[in-house]
């Protein structure tokens, strides 16, 4: 005996199912498939740290030449190519390379006063900036003194740096290599866990810092830098880092 019911339900779902398929397929519904990974690691990992101290061998100066309130443009121009070359014979003296020395900066704008709702020009203001490279750390301070002497009345900054760093970041990469393998063993016999084969080796980018003086931390336009003494510039150490993560196959 047939169960009318039964039959009714059954179609009944399958016209429901026919009609659904229809809106996904004429709307170009998709429906997310999920895959979960059941997979287990056999693999351990750990991270080593290396670290290595590296003195500075170069040396980023930065002067400024400013004249404020001079008569003409024909007036502040010469007034900053006056001191500009200066500066520059001054450093060409002390067997700074002309390649290593760079112009940054040249302006000349008008010296704009405002009183009573109205603008007046009184004379011109001129600013240029001057790069310098200096490849022996030790004339740091004679620099300055020749760049102050000849007329400069900013030291907007000094930045010490390594010149080949590659040295110190493999040094370094080196011991956080070793430094993964000994906490690997150590960490391995504690757990009673048997290490194999290294299968991959990851090393997080690093960075070789560089040390700035304040901009500023010598204005000549607050005192005069000409004196008997030289300033006492210390390029300091810097310390380069590696991080590496090593991963170990588990027997």
């Amino acid at each position: 005996m047939i169960n009318y019911k039964v039959v009714l339900s059954a179609l009944t779902i399958i016209f429901f199912a026919v009609i659904a398929l229809f809106i996904i397929r004429y709307f170009n519904i998709y429906i997310p498939l999920y895959v979960i990974n059941t997979t287990k690691t056999s693999e351990f990992s750990v991270v080593g740290e290396g670290k290595v101290d590296a003195k500075p061998d170069i040396a980023y100066i930065r002067a400024g030449i400013s004249v404020k309130g001079v008569s003409t443009v024909l007036d502040a121009k010469a007034a900053i190519d006056d001191t500009h070359n200066k500066i520059v014979d001054g450093l060409k003296s002390l067997g700074i390379n002309q390649s290593n020395i760079q112009t940054t900066a040249y302006t000349i704008s008008p010296n704009s006063v405002y009183g009573n709702g109205i603008s007046t020009t009184q004379g011109y203001n001129g600013d240029a900036s001057i790069s310098v490279k200096v490849t022996n750390v030790n004339l740091v301070p004679k620099v300055i003194d020749n760049i102050t002497s000849a007329g400069a009345n900013e030291i907007q900054g000094v930045q010490f740096s390594i010149n080949n760093p590659q040295k110190y970041l493999e040094e370094a990469r080196n011991q956080a290599i070793e430094n993964a393998k000994e906490q690997a063993q150590r960490l391995a016999s504690e757990l009673g866990i048997k290490l194999g084969k290294i299968t991959n080796m990851v090393e997080s980018v690093p960075t070789v810092p560089v040390q700035t003086l304040p901009s500023g931390i010598y204005n000549t336009s607050i005192g005069d830098l000409s004196g008997p003494t030289s300033p006492q510039i210390e390029p300091g150490i810097q310390i380069i880092t590696s991080t590496v993560t090593i991963y170990f196959e588990k027997d």
